[in-house]
């Protein structure tokens, strides 16, 4: 039996559904995905802080200011993840094709640096990671982008310092690339 009130809940319904379609610029498709890109409009960037701590193999200072001027794609594992796991690979073909533009950074959530320095010499990590024990650091970036208890996470860093872009759970190198293209072509 259909009521006024079941009639007025579903025009509202109806309202809010064709109006979330409705914006002044299309969002971005990553190409042959069919995935909505998140980057931020330059000016909706907030500044990423300046994450700091030692670098896990080399114990030199990392800090996140120090990569101005370059993308920097920064990903939160965990040696235990399995999807962290699974796109660790991904991360380092894409440092490897993009250094000149861009700088991966792992950032993990593991307690124990022996066990965080085997994950990064088992996939021959050769961009820096540093420790992020109870999730401190993270915690630093502007609230509500993701959530540090699920891995992995990455968020992109435009050349300005600014977090241009979060994404949660696993990320490929297609998306990567289509991401951080985007990022690179932006005036530094």
């Amino acid at each position: 039996m259909t009521t006024p009130r079941t009639l007025a809940a579903g025009a509202a319904a109806l309202a809010c559904l064709m109006l979330a379609g409705c914006s002044e610029t299309p969002p971005k498709i990553e190409p042959g995905t069919g995935l909505t890109l998140p980057t931020r409009a330059p000016q909706d960037r907030p500044v990423a802080p300046n994450l700091t701590a030692p670098d896990l193999m080399t114990g030199k200072t990392l800090k996140l200011n120090t990569y101005r001027g370059k993308v920097v794609v920064l990903n939160g594992w965990s040696f235990t993840c399995g999807p962290c796991r699974a796109e660790t690979p991904a991360l380092q073909r894409f440092q490897d094709k993009n250094a000149k533009n861009v700088q991966v950074i792992g950032l993990t959530q593991d307690d124990n640096q022996d066990t965080s320095r085997s994950f990064i010499r088992e996939f021959k990590l050769t961009y820096p990671s540093f420790a992020d024990r109870n999730g401190k650091q993270i915690l630093r970036m502007p609230r509500g982008e993701f959530n540090p208890q699920f891995l992995p996470y990455t968020a992109f860093i435009d050349r300005k310092g600014r977090l241009a872009a979060t994404v949660s759970g696993t990320i490929t190198e297609g998306r990567l690339t289509a991401i951080t293209q985007r990022l690179i072509k932006e005036k530094p």
